[in-house]
C-alpha cells in the first residue's frame, strides 16, 4: 500500500512540476494568451522589422472557448504598409511567448488597417450565442480576422470568421461577426 501511495504521491509532483509554466527549454510559459498579448508582442517586432507596417490580419488555425490559442499554437500577424501591396511581415507568436517572422510578397494586400483589437473571446462567445444548442458540442477551430470582402454587409469594417467542426468531423459552420462589434452577421453551415 506504501509504495502505491508513493506512486502517486510521484505522479501528481510529476504533474504539478509539469505545469509549473516552464516549457524545456527553462523559458516561462505565460498565463494569458489573448489576442491583446500576442499583437503586443509582434508590435516589438514590426517596429524593429517594418516601422510602417500596419496590421490588416489576423489568425490562428487552433482556437479555444476563451479565444486564446490551443497549447503549443502561434498567433499570426500580417502587417503591409499601405502604400506598398508587394511586401508583407508575418509575425508568429509563439505559445510560449518567443516570436518569429517572415518575409512574404503578395499583390493582394487589403488596404484597410486593423484595431488593436484585445480579446477574441467576446467574438467566441457571439458566435457560440447565434449558433444554439443544436451546436454545442461542435469545437471552434481557427480564427481570421480581416477587412470585410462580403459585399452583403457592405457596412461593415471589419470580420472575424470563426470556423467550427461538428464532433464527426464531418460537418463545418463558419461565424462571420463583425468583429467591431461582436455581432453575427452570418452563419454558414457546410
Amino acid at each position: 500500500m506504501i509504495s502505491y501511495f508513493k506512486a502517486v504521491i510521484s505522479l501528481l509532483a510529476a504533474v504539478l512540476l509539469a505545469a509549473s509554466c516552464n516549457d524545456p527549454t527553462g523559458a516561462i510559459i505565460p498565463d494569458d494568451h489573448g489576442l491583446g498579448w500576442g499583437l503586443a508582442l509582434a508590435d516589438a517586432v514590426r517596429d524593429s522589422e517594418f516601422p510602417e507596417g500596419v496590421l490588416f490580419m489576423v489568425s490562428c488555425i487552433d482556437i479555444n472557448d476563451e479565444g486564446e490559442p490551443e497549447t503549443a499554437i502561434p498567433w499570426q500577424f500580417y502587417f503591409a504598409e499601405t502604400s506598398d501591396s508587394t511586401s508583407v511581415l508575418i509575425v508568429m507568436v509563439q505559445y510560449i511567448g518567443t516570436t518569429n517572422y517572415l518575409w512574404e510578397d503578395s499583390t493582394s494586400v487589403p488596404l484597410g488597417q486593423l484595431p488593436d483589437y484585445d480579446d477574441a473571446g467576446p467574438w467566441v462567445s457571439a458566435a457560440r450565442d447565434s449558433m444554439g444548442a443544436a451546436y454545442s458540442d461542435w469545437e471552434e477551430y481557427a480564427l481570421v480576422v480581416k477587412g470585410n470582402e462580403y459585399p452583403e454587409f457592405p457596412l461593415v469594417l471589419n470580420v472575424a470568421v470563426l470556423q467550427f467542426m461538428s464532433p464527426d468531423s464531418t460537418g463545418q459552420l463558419s461565424a462571420i461577426i463583425n468583429s467591431d462589434n461582436n455581432s453575427v452577421l452570418g452563419l454558414i453551415e457546410y
